[in-house]
């Protein structure tokens, strides 16, 4: 343990979400969407997709924690053009740090069926300030 301490650069203390393409708000359409869903059925052995964007903000500055500490909240861009819902499941914690500045997201796209109307969502595998520069 001593010789880690060591040797062990900062990078390798803090885990790493890999993710398969960085892409923006305006890169997600109804055909994109029909392109991803002929990769499927995702399960163990053909993992969902995960996606990486960059510099988004909350929505009309609104979040909520709801249930067991999970965070629920629309992500937009600069242009506030596009939106999409998320769920984050266990970034309850993360709720004030969202509102206060851009910040990068790591997630795979889902739909989400309520009340009998479908729409995409993303959901949440990490969230990061835009200012830290995320890989």
């Amino acid at each position: 343990e001593s010789t880690v301490r060591k040797t062990i650069a900062e990078h390798s203390l803090h885990p790493c979400i890999e993710y398969d393409a960085e892409i923006d708000l305006t890169d997600i359409s109804g055909k994109f969407t029909r392109i991803l869903k002929q990769f499927g059925p995702f399960g163990p052995g053909n993992m969902n997709p995960v996606f990486m964007t960059r510099d988004l903000r909350v929505k009309d500055g609104q979040a909520k924690v709801v249930g067991n500490n999970h965070l629920k909240f629309t992500v937009t861009d600069a242009d506030e053009i596009l939106s999409f819902d998320c769920i984050a499941f266990d970034y309850g914690t993360y709720c004030k740090q969202i509102l206060a500045a851009p910040f990068d997201l790591c997630y795979t796209l889902e739909e989400n069926t309520f009340n009998g109307k479908t729409t995409l969502q993303f959901n949440v595998k990490d969230i990061c300030s835009s200012e830290l520069n995320c890989r």
